[in-house]
């Protein structure tokens, strides 16, 4: 079983990984660039799936880890990448 602060090195290594892929691409670049599209995607897709295994009181000792937010976002992300809900 995975520990919360495993989780939380694993949403951080993954944002960061997110950062490096969009690093330089412009928005247009982005849309043309299907590789890089589900590559950040995939790198987002971790952050909430590692969020949605934190622990209650790590989420409420550190609200940013709450997974509504992860989550919905991780949704928002693939419905613009993909079209699809």
């Amino acid at each position: 079983m995975r520990d919360d602060a495993a989780r939380l090195l694993d949403m951080l290594l993954a944002a960061r990984e997110a950062v490096a892929l969009a690093d330089g691409l412009t928005f247009a670049a982005f849309e043309r660039n299907r590789m890089a599209q589900l590559a950040i995607l995939k790198a987002v897709e971790t952050v909430g799936e590692a969020a949605s295994g934190v622990g209650a009181d790590t989420r409420e000792a550190h609200p940013a880890t709450r997974t509504a937010g992860p989550a919905r976002d991780r949704r928002m992300t693939a419905t613009a990448l993909t079209g699809a809900a």
